[in-house]
């Protein structure tokens, strides 16, 4: 008697979203069976990883023809130098003839000169005329200089012509890129005569949120966000089983403001922090996994993985050297390579609940939550030295268990707690509120003026302050 045999599950709902389904179908490139829905899954994150490659491909190919100007710039730097060669090979023989003339007409002077005082005969005529000969000569002699004419931006006591190809094949395209950037200062000052073509380039300066909307609408329910002085990038849960980051254009003259957010699948472990980190010109964003740093190059995100260990309830800072992360126990500090400095234990009492924290080159800021016993929550902020000494306790206010605090890089502190406020911290302790037109507890600081909040849904409040 035959018998049945059993059903093929659907992969992907098993290891994925922990249910049971039948498959559908096989894919016969990858010989996984999947369910109707999540066949259309598949094939949607094969076509974007598909078109992710294509773009990657485009651009290496628009670089390459680009890097193919240096090879024109050589040949026409070979054809000029062979004219200079000749040139200096010219001037050569006209300033050896030009000496070699001059001593001639000297030495038939001297000579003269010498005839006629060996047989005691001087005319005043014959006189005045080799006084005057050798005075011209002299003249001569003195006029002639070398000029050097250069067609150069400025003059340099030393130039050197090399071409560089610095770039080393790696399989971890994050530490390519860290390598590249790693003595980049964002935002450096052109001089007087540097142009710039790249509008992007420009960053928001005090009234970038001043006259517009009380609040700008975001494609999906932001989580996590973080901003590159500019725009933001969030993170948003679509469901218990997945999660994505997208990219909000806050910029009123960028030709994306106000479209719909790019944006890509999440395929690794759920995000728990995130911060732009100025140093290196990426976003990282902390899991209980790992550490990844994103850079968007619209419409793309590169993701790399830096940092693979298990952070339990993470949190992560970063001041213009290094990066800290925090974990329940412990304090870890790595450089712009993600090289390990410094790791030390430090912890809070159990009845403090650290949320968020961030630091200057100066001061490390920690958001606390201290639940009391009517069932409120009440938010204070720790301020810390480099050596984890403590130096100021600030007590903000009844809180929710949610909050963030992020800094403008000058030791000001700005705090949104879940109140349709947020308040900024200076580390002599004042503190300012701030009202808000909706509940915050989530924001990042694009400059000293200015800040964007939100609380878990599809706009964020962009405010001058």
């Amino acid at each position: 008697m035959a018998t049945a045999s059993s059903p093929d599950l659907c992969l992907n709902c098993s290891s994925k979203y922990n249910r049971d389904q039948l498959s559908l179908c096989q894919c016969k490139h990858c010989s996984q069976s999947f369910c109707f829905d999540c066949m259309k899954e598949h094939r949607d994150e094969m076509d974007q990883d598909y078109e992710e490659l294509s773009s990657c491909c485009n651009e290496a190919k628009q670089v390459i023809e680009t890097k193919k100007t240096l090879i024109d710039y050589i040949k026409n730097l070979t054809a000029e130098k062979v004219n200079i060669d000749a040139e200096i090979d010219d001037e050569n023989k006209c300033a050896q003839a030009f000496i070699l003339e001059l001593e001639a007409k000297l030495e038939s002077c001297t000579a003269d000169v010498k005839s006629s005082a060996k047989k005691n005969m001087f005319k005043v005529e014959h006189l005045r005329k080799l006084l005057k000969d050798i005075e011209e000569f002299k003249q001569q002699a003195e006029s002639a200089t070398l000029v050097t004419e250069y067609d150069l931006p400025s003059i340099m006591p030393k130039c050197t012509f090399k071409f560089k190809n610095r770039s080393k094949s790696t399989t971890d395209d994050g530490q390519q890129d860290q390598q590249k950037r790693n003595t980049k200062e964002r935002g450096a000052l052109l001089t007087e005569n540097e142009d710039t073509d790249d509008s992007d380039m420009s960053f928001p300066d005090e009234n970038y949120f001043s006259n517009r909307d009380k609040h700008e609408e975001t494609s999906f329910v932001v989580n996590c966000m973080a901003t590159d002085g500019i725009n933001i990038m969030y993170s948003s849960i679509a469901n218990p089983h997945q999660e994505l980051i997208a990219y909000c254009y806050l910029q009123t003259s960028d030709v994306r403001y106000r479209k719909a957010d790019p944006s890509r699948l999440w395929k690794q472990s759920r995000i728990i922090d995130m911060i732009w980190w100025d140093t290196i010109d990426k976003f990282v964003c902390a899991t209980e996994n790992g550490i990844y740093l994103v850079e968007f190059t619209n419409p793309l995100f590169r993701i790399s993985h830096v940092k693979q260990t298990p952070l339990p309830q993470v949190r992560i800072a970063a001041n213009a050297h290094h990066i800290w992360v925090h974990t329940l126990t412990q304090m870890m500090i790595y450089d712009t390579n993600f090289q390990l400095i410094r790791s030390f234990n430090f912890s809070f009492p159990r009845s403090l609940i650290r949320a968020s924290f961030c630091l200057t080159d100066n001061v490390v800021a920690f958001a606390l939550i201290r639940h009391i016993e009517n069932g409120k929550d009440i938010l204070q902020v720790e301020l810390y030295d480099h050596n984890m000494v403590r130096e100021k306790r600030i007590r903000i206010g009844i809180s929710e268990a949610s909050c963030t605090i992020r800094t403008d890089g000058s030791d000001r502190f700005y705090v949104a707690f879940g109140q349709q406020r947020f308040c900024i911290v200076s580390s002599s302790g004042s503190v300012q509120t701030v009202n808000l037109g909706k509940q915050a507890n989530n924001l990042v600081v694009v400059n000293s003026h200015n800040v964007v909040l939100t609380k878990a849904r599809t706009d964020v409040e962009p405010v001058r302050c």
